[in-house]
């Protein structure tokens, strides 16, 4: 469930990453897909109306829209290594458990005289005491 739900929110990433926040000189922004500055004009392309338009550089404050961009850049960079480094952790732990061959059980029903054995692959078996200590010898030697 953690995998679909962290998959799920890596799709989304992008597409929130896609989304800009240009800010005008009142303090006011616009959410948009992508902008160009060109000349005195810059042109970008509205999220809220899904359409390019354009508006006069003087309007735009360009250091605070890249700032946050930057930033924000920043922050998808710094959470997908953190996902990276979770899902190696992850795949060295599997990787860890996949050398374990089986599991010994011993609880209420069992006795030195009979041990409960769980293979790797999910069969089960039962051994004595003497039976299994003869059986990690062998996989010792």
């Amino acid at each position: 469930m953690r995998r679909i739900l962290l998959g799920f929110v890596l799709f989304l990433l992008p597409l929130a990453a896609a989304n800009v926040k240009l800010y005008t000189t009142d303090g006011d922004y616009q959410i948009v897909r992508e902008y160009q500055v060109n000349g005195d004009r810059v042109r970008y392309y509205s999220a809220d109306r899904n359409e390019w338009e354009e508006i006069p550089v003087a309007l735009v404050d360009l250091k605070k829209t890249e700032k946050e961009a930057a930033a924000r850049e920043a922050d998808l960079d710094r959470r997908a290594r953190e996902f990276d480094a979770e899902e190696q952790a992850a795949r060295a732990e599997r990787a860890e458990l996949e050398k374990i061959p089986f599991t010994v059980v011993y609880g209420d029903r069992e006795s030195e005289h009979s041990l409960a054995i769980r293979e790797r692959g999910g069969g089960q078996s039962e051994a004595s005491l003497a039976e299994f200590a003869a059986r990690l010898a062998t996989l010792v030697s």
